[in-house]
Parts: structure tokens; C-alpha cells; sequence
């Protein structure tokens, strides 16, 4: 996660969880917890107050995160009491993550079953807990999808921009470091090699398909040394100095 920036992450779950009315958490590879929960609702919160609650959502979790590795699309599961919580899955670059979160009942008799019977099984009371009106945790299946959709297609546009614009800084910073360190190489170094040396540097740190090395003779920028699967094209182009 080091090309990532937690806290603005971080800041886009919270505005999302609040929006939605969904509690949200972030996974990433082999079910790593990135960012806990935000925004539980009074029932979730009252589960996993517990020891035996906490464990159960757990593996939940784990058992439907294993489901998701084959899964490319967002999908809603039910737990033991009768529970959905959706599993987003994203993908950036190679790097793979899961948003999970809802938190709420479709149906109706579902959550009275569950406030009359299991909520007590936990040592858990509605009455002292102060549940508010059942409407508040009921949604209907295809709600809960649709705001999962759109809530992993924000993730997604932050998750990719904040991994570009961080990938591109690194690089930056690599390449002006390894510029730095050719700029000492002492001066019997042949030219040609310093060259070499710095073509196959910047074409594994950008990945582009053609480089050009150009060095300023009177008036003109012209290629010194020209390298990559399109060189060929660009083995003539030269450049005029700006300003």
C-alpha cells in the first residue's frame, strides 16, 4: 500500500459510508484488512460488540472474500441472520482490493426474526439498545447493488488516480536520483556507456516504447542516441530550444 495515499482514502470511504447509509471497509490481497469499518449501523456495532459476534462476521468475511477471487462483479450475500453485506471487487494495475460493506435486511420478517430471537442469543435487547424504526435497516436487493456499483466506481477513480500520480512520482524521483548519480561518474567514463546506462533506466521506469537522448548543437536538439521498438521513427525528429 505504499503507493497509495491512506488518508485520502481513508476520507473517501467516510463521505461514501455516510452517503449511503452502508457501513464500509476495505480489503486488499489474501483478505488483509486496509481500513476497518466506518459507519456501523446500531446492529452491526451491537454484533460485533461481542466475542462470538466479531469471530462469526469474521468468517463471514474471510469465507466470501475467497468467493470474490473468481468474482469480477459486485455481489450480495447473506449472513446467518439473514444480514446483506455486498463484496466490490477492484482492481488496480495488479494489485487487487475488495470494498466490503451494506449491513442491512431486505426482508421485512427477517429482521423481526432476528431482533426477537438472535439478537438475545447474543445477550443483546433491542429495547435497551434503542433500535430505531425497522424502515431504517431495510432496503430492497437492487438498491443495494446499485449503490454498491457506483460507491466501487468512485473507489475505483480515486484508488487508480492516487496510484498513477504516485507510481509517477516515484518514478521521478528515481530518475532524477539515478540522473544525479551519472552526473558524478567520473569523466573517463565513455559516453556510449553513460548512454546505455541511462536509456535502459528510463525506458524500465516509464515503460515507453521509444527513447531519445538528444544533445544541443547550436541551435538544435538532435538525437545522440535513439533506442526502442519505434526508434526508427524518431531517429530524425529534432527540437528547438524554448525560450
Amino acid at each position: 500500500m505504499e503507493l497509495f495515499d491512506i488518508d485520502i482514502i481513508s476520507s473517501i470511504q467516510n463521505q461514501l459510508a455516510n452517503l449511503s447509509g452502508f457501513y464500509l471497509s476495505l480489503y486488499g490481497e489474501k483478505g488483509k484488512l486496509i481500513l476497518p469499518p466506518v459507519k456501523e449501523n446500531k446492529i452491526i456495532t451491537a454484533l460485533r460488540s461481542t466475542q462470538r459476534g466479531r469471530d462469526e462476521y469474521n468468517e463471514f468475511v474471510k469465507k466470501n472474500l475467497e468467493i470474490m477471487f473468481f468474482r469480477n462483479e459486485v455481489s450480495l450475500f447473506r449472513d446467518q441472520f439473514g444480514i446483506y453485506h455486498f463484496f466490490a471487487p477492484l482492481r488496480i494495475d495488479k494489485i487487487t482490493f475488495t470494498i466490503v460493506g451494506g449491513g442491512l435486511f431486505i426482508k421485512a420478517e427477517d429482521y423481526e426474526e432476528f431482533c426477537k430471537k438472535d439478537l438475545q442469543n447474543y445477550g443483546i435487547y433491542p429495547q435497551i439498545l434503542q433500535f430505531p424504526d425497522k424502515q431504517s435497516f431495510l432496503r430492497n436487493r437492487e438498491e443495494i447493488l446499485a449503490h454498491a456499483r457506483h460507491i466501487r466506481s468512485i473507489f475505483n477513480i480515486v484508488l487508480r488516480d492516487n496510484y498513477r500520480s504516485n507510481v509517477n512520482e516515484k518514478r521521478y524521483r528515481l530518475a532524477k536520483t539515478i540522473l544525479s548519480l551519472i552526473s558524478d561518474i567520473k569523466a573517463d567514463k565513455q559516453k556510449e556507456e553513460i548512454y546505455e546506462i541511462l536509456t535502459d533506466t528510463m525506458l524500465f521506469l516509464f515503460n515507453v516504447e521509444s527513447l531519445s537522448i538528444m544533445h544541443l548543437d547550436r541551435n538544435l536538439f538532435l538525437p545522440k542516441k535513439v533506442v526502442g521498438r519505434l526508434g526508427e521513427n524518431i531517429r530524425n525528429v529534432s527540437l528547438e530550444p524554448l525560450g
